[in-house]
């Protein structure tokens, strides 16, 4: 039981003295998973914005606007 209780105490020790580390590391995820979500955003609007969008509008007539040779 006294081996139990010194882990116990061990553990606590070292946790209390990691804790600037794992909020560091937090941080550091926190970053890193805002500035993938921005990047997956931005690319599904260039997605939509080049392929789909330019679909929903009417298509110009070439040849009226321009004569045969378009």
């Amino acid at each position: 039981m006294a081996a139990v209780d010194s882990f116990y105490l061990l553990y606590r020790e070292i946790a209390r003295s990691c804790n600037c580390y794992m909020e560091a590391l937090a941080l550091v995820g926190a970053w890193y998973t805002a500035r993938k979500s921005i990047t997956v955003i931005c690319d599904f609007y260039s997605l939509i914005r080049l392929h789909f969008i330019p679909r929903l509008g009417s298509r110009a007539d070439l040849i009226k606007q321009y004569g045969r040779w378009a």
